[in-house]
């Protein structure tokens, strides 16, 4: 239902619903949404999460990463979206998140951590 809405809601280029990008966004809406609801209701959650990421010279693992979403953003999540997650922002299985990607993927959902994203992360090197 929710894709429909936002394809009829596209006032032109309706061509873009036949793009991953635009797929993938629609798949982590909601996830996108709720970590963007709390941060813009709480600066200083923005500037924790960074934080913790720099405290794990950027690659944070799994568990802490569900663990500050779910006891610190106060963020429920379910079984399949954090399996899906960890797949999204850790395409290469190194069982850690790199901020990167997770500054990468918070920007489709219109959350700004003023960085911008470097070209010579893991993914990128190996591609």
């Amino acid at each position: 239902m929710e894709i429909k809405i936002f394809y009829y809601g596209l006032k032109e280029n309706k061509e873009v619903i036949l793009t991953d990008k635009w797929w993938n966004t629609m798949r982590y809406f909601k996830i996108g949404e709720r970590l963007k609801q709390k941060f813009d209701s709480d600066k200083q959650l923005l500037q924790q999460c960074r934080a913790l990421f720099a405290s794990t010279n950027d690659k944070l693992s799994y568990y802490d990463f569900f663990q500050f979403l779910e006891k610190t953003m106060k963020i429920e999540i379910e079984d399949w979206e954090e399996d899906s997650l960890e797949t999204r922002l850790d395409r290469l299985g190194m069982a850690f998140i790199e901020f990167n990607e997770f500054n990468e993927f918070c920007i489709d959902y219109n959350i700004d951590f003023k960085e911008k994203l470097k070209e010579n992360d893991l993914e990128d090197i190996l591609d």
